[in-house]
Formats: structure tokens, C-alpha cells, sequence
């Protein structure tokens, strides 16, 4: 759903001193299919998602306190839903049998695919 939360970053500042660490996505984010909150590290969904199209999504994301920079990478796999209806294979079918015939066999078939 979008806004729900993936994941978090959070970066360790070693330094003494009080400084403020904010996270950005540098780059992987095709789409722009995630978001994250510049102050927590919360990663969003920003846009629908869609496993067909994208199947996994490879972020870098930088943590910076405004003096030193580091960076990580985080993955984020799609699962695939039943997002997608089946389909036959034909618009139409049609059987012809003799009246008052009893098969002991399939007289007939019909396909259909399902994409997902």
C-alpha cells in the first residue's frame, strides 16, 4: 500500500558531540517507487508497485550528521500478488454431441492462462 513503511536505516554517529543524522536515497530508486523520511530513515512506498515490471529494487542510501557521509545499500524484493485475471485462450467455444449420447470420455476442452 502506498505510504506503508518497508523498512528503517539507522546510522551510528560515534561522535561526542550532539549532530542531527538525516538519510536520503541516492540512487536505485527506478520510478520513484519509494521515499524515506529525511529525519527517521523510514523507507515508504511512494508509488504502486508492480512485480511484473520490477521484481527487486536496489537502493543506496546516505546517511550524513552534516560534516561525514556513509553509505548503504538496502534490497527490497516485490512478491508477486493475484493482481491479474485469467484468460482464455479463445473469446468463444463451441461443442456439437449426438442426443442422448453418454460419453465416458472429455468430449471437449477449454484453456485459459493466468499471468500471474
Amino acid at each position: 500500500d502506498i505510504g506503508s513503511k518497508v523498512i528503517e536505516v539507522k546510522a551510528k554517529d560515534l561522535d561526542k558531540e550532539a549532530s542531527l543524522t538525516t538519510y536520503r536515497i541516492q540512487s536505485g530508486n527506478l520510478g520513484l517507487a519509494f521515499s524515506i523520511e529525511e529525519q527517521t530513515g523510514f523507507i515508504r512506498v511512494n508509488h504502486e508497485l508492480d512485480y511484473e515490471t520490477i521484481k527487486v529494487y536496489t537502493l543506496i542510501v546516505q546517511a550524513w550528521d552534516g560534516q561525514h557521509r556513509n553509505d548503504t545499500t538496502v534490497h527490497i524484493d516485490i512478491l508477486n500478488v493475484n493482481d491479474m485475471k485469467p484468460q482464455f485462450l479463445k473469446e468463444k467455444y463451441a461443442a456439437t454431441i449426438k442426443e442422448n449420447f453418454v460419453p465416458t470420455y472429455p468430449i471437449f476442452r477449454v484453456s485459459a492462462v493466468d499471468p500471474d
